[in-house]
């Protein structure tokens, strides 16, 4: 699964994950407080009020 981050003027994270599988992408929002797991990091400890503000 490939992963990318989109985020737009303080809205929720976006994670996409292409499904090779199924061809398509499914995506996860995140807000505030909510952890961001990632399989491709799965010891990353982030939440998206920390990706918004630039504080990583």
């Amino acid at each position: 699964m490939n992963l990318a981050i989109a985020q737009i003027q303080n809205q929720p994270v976006n994670l996409y994950g292409f499904i090779a599988h199924y061809g398509e992408y499914e995506i996860n929002l995140f807000r505030g407080n909510d952890a961001i797991a990632s399989p491709t990091f799965p010891n990353l400890s982030l939440d998206a009020e920390q990706v918004l503000s630039g504080i990583i």
